[in-house]
């Protein structure tokens, strides 16, 4: 078999794999029929960066039978090869090489634009799917490279069964995950310690410098939900126009911003509950010796929509001495964090470009009173 892709167009989604029509590339391969089953041999696929050798058996009863490619590249510098083959209700997927450009596929899943699926429910596979994979590098977005990439992990369409990963990072840092079986469900456990690093290496969010913490997620089965505390510790936000939009409401936030375009935090600690169609903020806090702030709301992870309010609070130090007072504290200071002087603010909108909406009349108002101005969340009906 020898065909001439040129005039065709190739899209492969869940592997960012795609040719336009007019990109010239071609498919060979040996062909032998017997029977039901179908065996490619010397099978060479190649248009753009893309280049596949290797083998396909498939049986039009029993589906694919196995695929082995020693050479699989999708991008300029890979190095790798795949195996796949059918176990009980799913594929077993063995991924091994020296280099593999992750970008494509780190963009379908975990970029914030409308490109991503946010995982593989825009498939509709239910069937199971494990993966063992050891890479020596995996390249990321801003130039990140993870080192000595070990994972081994099994989902059955959403339902992530079961993660193990362990990696390293250009600057010394690194992070691991694991999963662990309970009597309500599963815990999911994740620990780095540069935040920053693995944000941009996934393209979520580029701005964080630092952080060493945890992640530590519940999963009730019963309640079809996942329970969840995000801690981190010594971290910066920095070059973010939005935060400078909140922060300019104030007259010594905007003379911190003059003078360095960054927000430093000793800590921050966020609570939430993850559902089939959303993340509700229960409690977010975040602490620094010149700025803090609360956070409360959603995240619509099915129509890719923020609906988070909060509290900045700048002098955050100085603030939370009105909270110690013992006649003045709760009527001053507020809620956990919100302090004396607060600016109550809102994000709302798609995930990729939300909008940030301030109140500066909060500003004026001690924070016992504040929730008079401040901003809410307004749930929509969830989906079960």
């Amino acid at each position: 078999m020898d065909v001439d892709l040129e005039k065709a167009a190739v899209n492969i989604k869940d592997l960012a794999i795609s040719k336009a029509k007019g990109v010239p590339g071609a498919l060979r391969a040996e062909v032998k029929q017997s029977g039901t089953l179908t065996e490619l041999t010397q099978v060479d696929v190649g248009f753009g960066n893309v280049k596949l050798l290797g083998s396909i058996a498939f049986d039009t009863k029993k589906g694919l039978q196995s695929a082995e490619f020693s050479t699989f590249k999708l991008s300029e510098g890979d190095s790798a090869q795949v195996s796949l083959k059918p176990v009980d209700g799913g594929f077993a997927v063995a991924l091994r090489g020296k280099q593999l450009d992750l970008k494509p596929m780190l963009k379908r899943f975990f970029s914030l634009s409308g490109e991503s699926t946010g995982g593989p429910q825009a498939t509709g596979i239910n069937q199971t799917i494990t993966i063992d994979a050891k890479l020596d590098q995996a390249l990321g977005f801003y130039k990140t490279t993870a080192f000595n990439v070990d994972l081994s992990l099994a989902l059955k369409g959403t339902d992530l069964r079961r993660v193990a990963v362990a990696a390293q990072f250009n600057n010394g840092s690194s992070i691991s995950v694991t999963t662990n079986p309970t009597p309500e469900g599963k815990t999911l456990s994740v620990a780095f310690n540069d935040l920053g690093t693995v944000l941009r290496m996934l393209n979520v969010y580029p701005n964080v410098e630092g952080g060493a913490g945890t992640l530590v997620m519940q999963t009730v089965t019963d309640q079809k939900a996942d329970f969840g505390t995000f801690t981190l510790k010594n971290f910066a936000i920095v070059d973010e126009a939005n935060i400078a939009q909140i922060l300019n409401n104030d007259q010594q936030s905007r003379a911190l911003i003059s003078r360095q375009n960054k927000l430093s935090f000793r800590s921050g600690e966020v609570t939430f509950v993850r559902r089939k169609d959303r993340v509700e903020i229960t409690d977010g806090v975040l602490a620094g010796d010149t700025v803090g702030g609360t956070a409360r709301g959603f995240i619509y992870t099915d129509s890719r929509q923020y609906d988070i309010t909060g509290t900045y609070v700048p002098l955050f130090g100085l603030n939370s001495v009105f909270q110690k007072l013992p006649i003045f504290g709760p009527l001053l200071g507020g809620r956990d964090g919100e302090g004396l002087f607060g600016i109550t603010f809102a994000i709302r909108g798609p995930l990729d470009k939300p909008d940030f909406k301030v109140n500066p009349v909060s500003a004026l108002v001690p924070g016992a009173f504040r929730r008079m101005f401040e901003y809410r969340a307004k749930e929509i009906p969830r989906v079960e």
